[in-house]
C-alpha cells in the first residue's frame, strides 16, 4: 500500500518505518494518524515482520502534533473533535500493541506526541544532543492521549515532573529518567540498532508477541475507560479559550495571555 506521510522499508523480517513529513519535522496530522494506524493494525500483524524500527525523516524524530491542525480543530463539531481525539489515542495504542519488537531510533529530538511514540516502543535509542519536551501545558493543551503510555514508561513521579512543568530536557536527562534505554553517537547508531534487531530475531515470534500482550494487559491504559477519558480531555482543551490562545501565541511567536508581564 502507498502512503503519504510514512515510508516503510523492509529487509527480510525487519521493517523500518519513517515518519515522513520532514518539512514539518514529522509533526503528526490526520493523514499520519490514519496511515500509521492502518499499517500497525492491519498490515503489520499479517506481515511476518519480527522487528520494527521507528525513525523520522530529515534528521528529526517527531515534533509532536501539527499545531496548525490542532488550531483548526476549533472549527470541528463536538462529535468530530471527540472522534479525532479517539483516533489519535488509537494510533498510540496501535504502536504500543505492535506484535513484534519495536525500536525507536531518535535523531534531533522528540516533542509532545513524539515523546509519546517513544514510550509506545519497546526500546528507545537516541543520539547525543537530542532534545525532548512535553510542552502541551504551555500551549493551553494537555498530553492527555499520550499520558497513559508516558506514565507506564516513566512512572507517576517522573511523568508528573515532565508533564506538569513542561520543562525541556536533554538526552542525558531522558536516559536518567528512563525515557531512553541507550545514548550513542550517530556513527554508533547502526551498531546499536543491529544489536536489538539481532536479539529480536533470536526470540520466538509467538512467545515475544504473547509476552508483550501479557505485559500490556498488566497496564491500566488497556482499560477502555482510559481511552474515553483522555480523548474527552484533549477534545475539550483544543476548543477552549486558553487552548486557542496558546496555539495562536505559539504560531504568532508571542507569549500567551496567562504569562505574567515582566516588571
Amino acid at each position: 500500500m502507498q502512503y503519504e506521510s510514512i515510508l516503510i522499508e523492509r529487509d527480510a523480517d525487519v521493517a523500518t518505518l519513517f515518519l515522513h513529513r520532514p518539512e514539518r519535522r514529522n509533526a503528526i496530522n490526520p493523514v499520519m494518524i490514519a496511515e500509521l494506524t492502518e499499517f500497525l493494525r492491519n498490515e503489520l500483524p499479517q506481515s511476518g515482520i519480527r522487528a520494527l524500527v521507528l525513525r523520522g525523516s530529515g534528521g528529526f524524530f517527531c515534533a509532536g502534533a501539527d499545531l496548525n491542525y490542532m488550531r483548526d480543530s476549533s472549527g470541528f463539531s463536538a462529535e468530530q473533535n471527540h472522534a479525532d481525539a479517539l483516533a489519535l489515542y488509537d494510533m498510540f495504542d496501535a504502536l504500543d500493541a505492535a506484535p513484534c519488537l519495536s525500536i525507536a531510533c531518535v535523531e534531533g529530538g522528540a516533542f509532545g506526541g513524539g515523546v509519546g511514540m517513544l514510550c509506545c516502543c519497546d526500546v528507545a535509542i537516541a543520539e547525543y544532543g537530542c532534545r525532548f519536551s512535553l510542552s502541551e501545558l504551555r500551549l493551553g493543551l494537555s498530553p492527555a492521549t499520550i499520558s497513559p503510555f508516558v506514565t507506564a514508561r516513566l512512572g507517576q513521579s517522573h511523568a508528573r515532573l515532565l508533564m506538569l512543568t513542561a520543562i525541556p530536557f536533554d538526552a542525558e536527562r531522558a536516559l536518567e529518567l528512563g525515557l531512553l534505554h541507550h545514548l550513542c553517537s550517530a556513527e554508533d547508531m547502526p551498531h546499536m540498532l543491529d544489536q536489538y534487531v539481532s536479539a529480536a530475531l533470536q526470540c520466538s515470534p509467538a512467545a515475544l508477541s504473547s509476552t508483550k500482550h501479557l505485559l500490556r494487559e498488566n497496564e491500566q491504559h488497556t482499560n477502555p475507560s482510559v481511552r474515553e477519558r483522555t480523548a474527552a480531555l484533549i477534545a475539550m482543551l483544543r476548543t477552549s479559550e486558553e487552548g486557542q490562545e496558546g496555539l495562536s501565541a505559539f504560531l504568532e511567536k508571542r507569549q500567551p495571555a496567562w504569562i505574567p508581564p515582566e516588571n
